[in-house]
């Protein structure tokens, strides 16, 4: 949480098919991130650039997550590792999974 920085790498964004455009769904009760692939006409929709992996900057995502009681986030920088499910079109991320509580 160091940076209140989402980086998506190139190889994840490569599985899920190369998609145009990527929105993020945050589910703050169970700690879960999901990047799915959209349209460029939903409205919360991000253009993917495939010159590199893709970073979204939040502080207010960041702010809800630490906000949890369930972790306790330390400044520093995560690694989150996922599943691609769904026909190739959504990466899930659990928090929890992924941090030592």
């Amino acid at each position: 949480m160091k940076k209140r920085r989402i980086r998506i790498h190139k190889q994840t964004l490569k599985q899920m098919n190369n998609p145009e455009y990527i929105y993020i769904w945050v589910n703050p009760d169970d700690l879960s991130i999901a990047i799915c692939s959209c349209e460029s006409s939903n409205k919360d929709a991000i253009k993917v650039s495939f010159k590199r992996e893709c970073e979204l900057y939040s502080a207010g995502l960041f702010k809800e997550l630490k906000s949890s009681d369930k972790v306790n986030f330390e400044e520093r920088t995560y690694s989150l590792n996922g599943v691609i499910s769904q026909g190739k079109k959504v990466a899930k991320f659990n928090i929890l999974e992924n941090l030592k509580v």
